[in-house]
């Protein structure tokens, strides 16, 4: 698992356990094949005045249309509650194989 979060986004806040879901839902649902290695890449950035949260990884990518298994789901139903209509969800399945879930928030800075 890399990290990549730019230290002028330290003050910024992230609501507990946004990205554990998806950490864990690319470890989980990831086909080990012998000698083959997880790869998962969370990256933060700001993008259009909103924090970008991104974790992509190296599995099969979306088996499904939906991608609504319970962890997105309770993803989907908490973002909702916190931001309403205010945020971005989107799981894309990436060229090179793997899935690509992005998150867009409002920045939030710590006081």
């Amino acid at each position: 698992i890399t990290i990549d979060s730019p230290p002028e986004l330290s003050s910024h806040q992230v609501p507990a356990f946004l990205l554990q879901p998806l950490v864990e839902n690319a470890i989980k649902h990831h086909p080990m094949e012998k000698g083959e290695t997880v790869q998962v890449a969370v990256a933060i950035g700001t993008e259009g005045g909103r924090l970008r949260l991104a974790v992509q990884d190296n599995g099969p990518g979306l088996r499904s249309e939906s991608g609504d298994g319970l962890g997105l789901a309770n993803l989907r139903a908490r973002l909702s509650h916190l931001y309403g209509t205010d945020h971005d969800l989107t799981l894309q399945n990436r060229t090179d194989g793997g899935l690509l879930v992005t998150i867009r928030i409002p920045v939030e800075h710590a006081e």
